[in-house]
């Protein structure tokens, strides 16, 4: 089961980034799976078939037609492959990210990191200690040093914005959200394409949304939602408030999840114990209390953007592993929620993972352990941290770990 530990990140600059969908959207239409009684990986087509083999420890998301694969548990020997199982000979690097997001992927060259597009061309020399992903309008931020200040490149490389900032957002609707410390204390604002502020430095913790808003927290610490200038869109009222996804944002109340438009309004009430943020317009949610999750003992449902069941999930399933980590240990895991149309779900009393439909129609399914009766798959937090620890240590998110554990 470690083996699915692929995490695919949206932090990179000690902000929230908002990364667009495209990269769960990959036109190859491909999914990793596995096969009955074997611990290696391979993808399946919409159809449920295996189309490349299952001999892979790892395998990434298709993304831009390339999928990042590894035959042996210690992953030096990573390559990347295409649609049709063949390795593409990638330049050589120390170490790459895992994903094309917006037609570039990061490489680790010497230590620093450093950006290339779809070609294999390097478009930013690797100079970089810290290089964010790249944002739909080509900025990324970076940082060059481990004791340095954050600041933008565009695609090219040319810094755009100055490093002045202790931490800095991706940019999502023309806008970032950066933090400065000087003599006044640590301040955040809002700022455009060109460095100016939009929202001048104050002593508020401000969060990038996407969609062109933000968070703010007020001295109750109640989150609320500003405009790109500061106009109120939502009056502080919710304990916590997510970035937007498929148009919604989730938020958090007295302990109970659901979600809200851009307009504030509520369009997923405010009643689950629990939901993971909507992706390919498809959330899970549960009424039942997180303490249970690894007894399998949880009712998950899938749910649309209307708040309205799609379908429930059989006794001891849940939402795949990868799909929850977030609220756990405090880190966004992605691949395994819907993309293209599929979720992964996992079994936790039978050990059997499934591909399932919107419907909740059965695409594929295997078990790892079959012929065997399925082991007590119970970790702690703990074994999770670790898991994304190791996960991360060879990736442009290394530098983090300590800010998000």
């Amino acid at each position: 089961m470690w083996a699915l530990i692929s995490v695919f990140m949206l932090t990179a600059c000690e902000k929230e980034q908002t990364v667009d969908n495209d990269v769960w959207n990959d036109a190859t239409k491909l999914w990793m799976a596995g096969e009955d009684g074997s611990s290696m990986y391979g993808f399946i087509n919409a159809k449920g078939e295996m189309v490349i083999p299952a001999k892979y420890v790892t395998c990434s998301s298709f993304s831009y037609g390339y999928a990042k694969v590894t035959e042996t548990e210690s992953g030096t020997d990573f390559y990347f492959i295409d649609k049709n199982g063949n390795n593409v000979n990638a330049p050589a690097a120390e170490q790459y990210g895992t994903a094309f997001i917006n037609g570039y992927i990061n490489f680790k060259e010497g230590g620093k990191w450093g950006k290339m597009n779809t070609n294999w061309t390097t478009v930013i020399p690797a100079n970089y200690y810290s290089l964010g992903s790249t944002a739909a309008n080509g900025y990324s931020c970076f940082k060059e040093t481990s004791d340095g200040k954050y600041g933008y490149l565009d695609k090219n490389g040319e810094v755009v914005i100055p490093a002045n900032f202790v931490s800095a957002s991706a940019f999502a609707n023309g806008i970032a959200v950066v933090s400065v410390s000087d003599s006044i204390g640590l301040r955040d604002g809002v700022i455009n394409e060109k460095g100016e502020y939009l929202v001048e430095l104050q002593e508020n913790t401000l969060e990038n949304l996407g969609e062109g808003l933000v968070s703010f927290i007020d001295s109750d610490w109640k989150y609320g939602i500003w405009d790109k200038t500061g106009n109120i869109i939502l009056s502080a009222t919710y304990d916590d408030i997510y970035p937007f996804t498929c148009g919604l944002a989730l938020v958090q109340k007295d302990g109970k999840y659901g979600a809200i438009n851009t307009k504030g309004e509520v369009v997923v009430p405010v009643k689950w114990s629990y939901l993971i943020s909507f992706r390919d317009n498809v959330a899970w949610a549960t009424m039942d209390d997180m303490n249970d999750y690894f007894d399998g003992d949880m009712t998950w449902y899938a749910i649309n953007t209307k708040g309205e069941q799609l379908f429930q999930l059989e006794e001891g399933e849940v939402p795949n592993i990868l799909a929850t980590l977030g609220e756990l240990v405090g880190v966004t895991c992605t691949y395994w929620q819907f993309h293209n149309g599929l979720a992964n779900i996992y079994n936790l009393k039978t050990g059997n993972s499934r591909y399932v439909n919107k419907s909740g129609q059965t695409i594929y399914t295997w078990n790892e352990n079959t012929g065997a009766e399925a082991p007590a798959f119970n970790p702690t937090e703990e074994d999770f941290r670790n898991a994304i620890k190791a996960s991360m240590l060879d990736t442009e998110y290394a530098p983090l770990f300590e800010e998000i554990r």
